[in-house]
């Protein structure tokens, strides 16, 4: 018992990493350096001793201790007086000197300052005189003299009259480095050098030459003038040189005579002969007068000259404001459109051609008709059938068929009504069950179902646990539209979905966030806390984290240094920077020190704080009435205006700037200059041109220029000489041809033309056409002097005035009167009689026979057989009225009210239903469908094919015989398109498509020209010819027979083209008609933005040509005709062939109709009117027919596969030429 010593150390009583040694009842701790107690609790205070001297201040450490020394110690224990002098802070060689936290700075001679940075100025006292430069020196100045200057201090004036530099007796003034000279009259320079010129400015006028005298000139005068300054013009007319009353006109060194009229020559002493020029016309006699003539003028002509034939339209005989002709001796009228007569006194009736359709009357107007049209017809013509369905009537996607003055609408499914407008309710026979409510639809219904009931009719009982909706392993138990969910442990709420919150007694400490966890939590602590429930504070002195003896104070997520003297930041870790505050100004350096800094000023500036601005100004240094401007470092003299330099102390060159213009000379001055101007300038510089034009040198309204001391004269046409005083005799040149006399005038001629010529020259022939001598619209031919007429068809005679008559031949049939016209005729047909030629009958059901002697009758038509009357209600149109029972355009087809089937599909007698892009309908159990390809389908590619994924245009397989096919870039028309899905297509070409093929009547080929900028993004070839393929305005041509449209695209360098081919059956023509309606309907619908033909530039009818590549030899040239000539004979061996089979069936009606099924292409099969047999052949219309084809048509059984082929091909317009593809 009791024989274990109890260890007093287990529970760690020793504290500051003391090691504690067990004893009995007790325990002994060693503690480490710097801590004391029975526990080591007690830091030893090593400052009590006070180690720190001379003030410093002690801070008590682990096991030691730190000073911080007052300003100028350093040291541990701060008893080190630091030396300022270290650094070294005093300048230009002076001492330093060492103080207690400061230190002085002993200068040498010439320097002084704090630091002796500053060189003592010994220029301040300004000891240089006359404006001169005081350069300051150490312990010293320099004076540096102004330009005429010189001595120690600048004082004496240096004499430059000494010798004298003036010429000529001139008188010499000395200046501060210059000189003056006072020049006698008559010299002139800075030494009275130059002989003053006196022909400067320029006194001699008129292009005088000016001589330099002594203080005068002398002007040498040119031909014609004198005077001092041969101002004066010589007057050559004062001798009275011109004869017969002319005028002398003096010029310069000469005159000129201007004769009155009727006199010529240099004195105006010959009389002209007016006749000489042979002026009068038409063989008119010429009398010779002054200054004129007389002509007397042969029968049937007048005017001076004889040249006027005499107008007989003066009267204005033409009526109906027709154009009147004047010819030799009478006159022919041109009439307006629409009269005709010698005067145009007759209106031509135009209804003379009965022009108006479809028993439109007609009302004769002036070269026009206008036709009032019968109800049901319009145009200018009344040839236009009014269509009725351009306004749409047909509502609901029905298709409107158009009638004589009406229309019918054939709905779609699940409409009835005149214009389709009535929704059939399927809602009627309450097929919903419960109470569920029917909702009708367009040619269906939909059930809405009570809660809890589903399936198309609300049969089924919904099961609500069916998609588990209860979370975490839950068990799901199914209610009446409802149900109900049974959790597993840990879980709750109506889907057990809701896990249970372990924080909700809120476990963690305060400011801590607790984050849920299953069955758990978890506390997220606030910074400075630790721990399960963040109940712990994180001590961050534990690091140390304060530096130089910084003291750290614990904090929450924080702590804070208490610094040592001399330090800062948050770890203690900066010196402080006395600096920092700036405390130089004037841009002075700071540098700083040991718990100080100093200023090092700048030039100009001094002071502690380089605060004070030194006064350069003080001294006067620009001199008197200069101004001077102190700035940072020196000053600047702002000069009195003459004087220059850095003092001022120079004198201005006014002449230095060069002040006179025009290279005018410039004399100086006393502070001011002068200018000598050249000949032909004034002004103060010399800039003004003196204007010799000024006294109007110029004659004959010539221009005058001003030149450089002389002037030009721009002469007028006609005239010239120095000043225009001469008249230029125009007829020198000889301008008038075929012998012309020519006569002069002022500033130009006139010519006197023999006979048979005119023309300004003389230069062209009278034309003999120029009477317009030919009638009705001829060409008038000259030959020679004489003309010939080139007249209009249905015209002749020598002028072309003969009516030509084409009644001669008697065209018109039956008793017909003919009605010649120009170039034509019309036939006045007899009772019953009709047609341009008058070979119909009026009435549409009767026909024109011949008896033996080839006498006309009519006989009634067998057009309607044995089941119908012929009938014409319009009078042009023959219909047939079908007996009961019987129906058709030729009451050919018994009437019997039997459905259709499609497939497993019932379609009522006379109902209509889409099919793809054609409606079909039901007629007695015979399906008909409209005959418009649809073109090619969208197809699954190989790496698409789930058809859950497909859109519902998106084939999953192609038709039998049909690849799918990636679209090509040029069945791109804007990239990028969709490369999603690709095309159905066939193998081989078309006989007739875009690119192939010899355009015709059934096979007529467009050229669409698209902009690329309007075309949309994706939109593909495919798609704008499906926009084609839906214009309204050829439904009509694809009712009764087959309408295939293609598109192809060749694009060029800058513009894209599409190649349109529109076939139809042969035989019919539709090709070409239906292509001129979508040339015009996408022209109309060109450039709108809400058409499908924005893009469209310009439709129009022809191939677009495409490049081929050349043969490569001859023996290719010679294969491809052998191959071309085999192809015709075997083409035309086997339509001998169809010929044959066809007049073996001539006794039986060909009835055509389109089978559609199993998502095929329509294809038109033949079929006897009579036969039992039901065919349906599926095939591409475009490509050929395909392997399940059957061979079932009556009038084609006995055939060979070869002779079918070819039979199709004949009927439906269209074959594939095996042989050159």
């Amino acid at each position: 018992m009791c024989q274990t010593n109890i260890n007093e150390c287990d529970s760690h009583p020793c504290t500051n990493n003391g090691s504690c040694v067990d004893q009995v009842n007790g325990f002994l701790c060693l503690c480490v350096n710097g801590f004391t107690g029975n526990t080591c609790a007690v830091n030893i205070d090593e400052c009590v001793s006070s180690p720190c001297e001379h003030g410093g201040t002690c801070a008590d450490d682990i096991a030691g201790y730190h000073c911080t020394c007052t300003h100028g110690y350093t040291g541990p224990t701060c008893r080190v007086d630091v030396d300022e002098c270290v650094s070294s802070p005093c300048e230009n060689g002076g001492s330093c000197v060492d103080g207690i936290g400061e230190f002085w700075c002993n200068c040498t001679a010439g320097f002084s300052g704090r630091y002796c940075e500053q060189n003592v100025n010994e220029c301040a006292s300004s000891p240089c005189d006359n404006g001169a430069t005081c350069v300051d020196l150490v312990n010293g100045y320099n004076c540096s003299c102004r330009e005429g200057f010189t001595g120690v201090r600048c004082e004496i004036n240096i004499d430059d009259c000494s010798p004298s530099q003036c010429q000529n007796n001139g008188t010499c003034q000395d200046g501060v480095a210059d000189f003056q000279c006072i020049c006698p009259l008559g010299y002139h320079g800075k030494t009275c050098a130059n002989n003053t010129n006196d022909c400067v400015p320029w006194p001699c006028i008129n292009n005088a030459t000016c001589y330099d005298l002594v203080q005068d000139y002398q002007c040498v005068c040119v031909e014609g003038f004198t005077g001092k300054d041969c101002e004066e013009n010589i007057n050559e007319c004062e001798s009275n040189p011109c004869q017969s009353a002319g005028t002398c006109l003096d010029g310069v060194a000469g005159y000129r005579c201007v004769c009155v009229d009727g006199y010529t020559g240099p004195h105006c002493e010959v009389n002209i002969n007016e006749c000489s020029s042979s002026p009068c016309y038409h063989n008119g006699t010429c009398h010779d007068l002054v200054n004129g003539f007389h002509c007397a003028c042969a029968p049937g002509y007048a005017g001076k000259t004889c040249s006027v034939d005499i107008d007989e339209c003066v009267s204005s005989p033409c009526q109906h404001d027709s154009s009147c002709v004047d010819i030799v001796d009478g006159y022919r009228c041109l009439c307006s459109a629409g009269f005709t007569g010698t005067n145009c006194e007759q209106n031509i009736d135009d209804c003379e051609n009965l022009p108006c359709h479809n028993n439109g009357t007609c009302i004769d107007l002036v070269d026009d008709f206008n036709c009032s049209c019968a109800a049901g017809y319009t145009g200018d013509n009344c040839e236009v059938d009014i269509d009725e369905c351009e306004e749409n009537p047909c509502v609901e996607g029905s298709t409107c068929m158009d009638a004589v003055a009406g229309y019918s609408c054939v709905c779609l499914p699940g409409y009835i009504g005149q214009n389709c407008s009535l929704n059939i309710d399927e809602c009627q026979s309450a097929p919903c069950h419960g109470n569920s409510t029917c909702e009708d639809a367009v040619n269906g219904y939909t059930c809405h179902c009570t809660l809890g009931m589903t399936g198309p009719l609300c049969e089924v009982d919904i099961d609500d646990c069916q998609g588990e909706p209860c979370g975490n392993q839950g068990t799901c138990v199914d209610m009446l539209n409802g149900f109900r969910c049974e959790c597993t442990a840990g879980y709750g709420g109506d889907d057990c979905q809701t896990n249970l919150d372990d924080c909700g007694e809120n476990p963690c400490a305060e400011n801590s966030t607790c984050l849920d966890r299953i069955n758990d939590y978890m506390c997220m602590c606030a910074p400075g806390f630790t721990g399960k429930n963040c109940q712990v504070n994180i001590d961050e002195c534990a690091s140390d984290p304060c530096m130089y003896g910084g003291h750290c104070v614990d904090g929450v997520n924080g702590y804070m240094c208490l610094c040592s003297t001399g330090y800062t930041g948050v770890g203690c870790e900066e010196i402080i920077d006395y600096c920092i505050s700036q405390p130089c100004r004037n841009n002075a350096s700071c540098i700083p020190l040991i718990s100080a800094f100093r200023c090092q000023c700048l030039s100009g500036y001094t002071g502690d704080y380089c605060e004070e601005n030194i006064n350069f100004c003080a001294q006067n240094e620009c001199g008197i009435n200069n101004t001077c401007i102190d700035g940072a470092g020196g000053y600047q003299c702002i000069c009195v205006e003459g004087r220059t330099g850095r003092h001022c102390q120079e004198r201005v060159n006014q002449c230095t700037s060069s002040p006179c213009l025009n290279e005018a000379q410039c004399v100086e001055e006393e502070d001011d200059f002068r200018c000598m101007c050249r000949p032909g300038y004034t002004g103060g510089q010399c800039e003004v041109n003196i204007d010799d034009c000024l006294s109007s040198p110029c004659v004959n309204n010539a221009t005058c220029v001003d030149g450089l001391h002389r002037y030009s004269c721009v002469c007028p046409q006609g005239f010239l000489g120095i000043h225009c005083e001469e008249d230029l005799d125009e007829c020198q040149s000889h301008p008038c041809h075929h012998n012309g006399s020519c006569e002069d005038g002022l500033n130009g001629f006139t010519c006197h033309c023999p006979v048979n010529y005119t023309g300004w020259t003389c230069l062209h022939v009278i034309d003999p056409c120029s009477s317009s001598p030919c009638y009705n619209g001829a060409d008038c031919v000259p030959a020679g002097l004489e003309y010939r007429c080139r007249c209009l068809p249905g015209y002749t005679g020598s002028r072309c005035e003969v009516d030509v008559d084409e009644c001669q031949s008697n065209p018109c049939y039956h008793g017909g009167t003919c009605v010649d016209q120009v170039n034509s005729f019309w036939c006045r047909c007899a009772d019953n009689f009709t047609g341009d030629t008058c070979r119909s009958a009026v009435d549409p059901c009767l026909n024109v026979t011949y008896d033996e002697d080839g006498n006309p009758r009519l006989v009634s038509s067998s057009i309607c057989g044995l089941h119908g009357n012929c009938i014409s209600p319009d009078g042009q149109v023959a219909k047939c009225e079908c007996h009961p029972s019987f129906t058709g355009a030729f009451c050919d087809i018994k009437i019997i009210d039997t459905p259709c089937y499609e497939n497993t599909t019932l379609h009522e007698d006379g109902t209509v239903w889409p099919q793809q892009c054609n409606n079909c309908s039901c007629h007695q159990g015979e399906i008909e469908c409209t005959m418009l390809w649809c073109g090619r389908e969208k197809c699954a590619l190989a790496d698409d094919t789930q058809q859950n994924t497909l859109p519902p245009d998106v084939r999953l397989t192609c038709p039998p015989g049909q690849t799918c096919n990636k679209m090509l870039d040029l069945e791109c028309l804007s990239p990028p398109c969709s490369t999603q899905y690709g095309l159905c297509s066939y193998q081989g070409s078309s006989w007739c498509s875009p690119l192939l093929g010899s355009a015709g009547p059934e096979c007529t080929k467009l050229k669409v020209i698209l902009d690329q900028k309007n075309i949309p993004k994706g939109f593909t070839v495919e798609e704008f010819c499906h926009a084609v393929r839906k214009i309204p305005a050829i439904r009509k041509f694809y009712q009764t027979s087959p309408l295939i449209i293609q598109c192809q695209q060749v694009q060029t360098e800058k513009k894209i083209q599409l190649g349109i081919s529109v076939e139809s059956e042969n035989g019919t023509g539709l090709g070409l008609i239906a292509a001129a309606e979508l040339r015009d309907n996408m022209k109309a619908e060109a450039g709108r933005e809400d058409s499908d033909f924005t893009a469209v530039v310009d439709v129009t009818f022809g191939d677009i040509v495409v490049k081929e590549q050349k043969l490569s030899s001859k023996g290719d040239s010679l294969l491809l005709t052998f191959i071309i000539a085999s192809s015709v004979a075997a083409f035309g061996l086997l339509t001998v062939i169809i010929v044959y089979c066809r007049r073996k069936c001539n006794a039986k009606k060909l009835h055509s109709s389109v089978k559609v099924g199993d998502g095929q292409e329509p294809y038109l099969v033949l079929s006897p009117e009579n036969s039992t047999s039901k065919t349906t052949a599926f095939i591409n219309p475009v490509y050929g027919r395909n392997s399940h084809e059957t061979e079932s048509a009556t009038c084609d059984k006995n055939l060979t596969l070869e002779e079918r082929h070819v039979s199709q091909f004949v009927t439906f317009g269209k074959r594939q030429n095996e042989s050159l593809s």
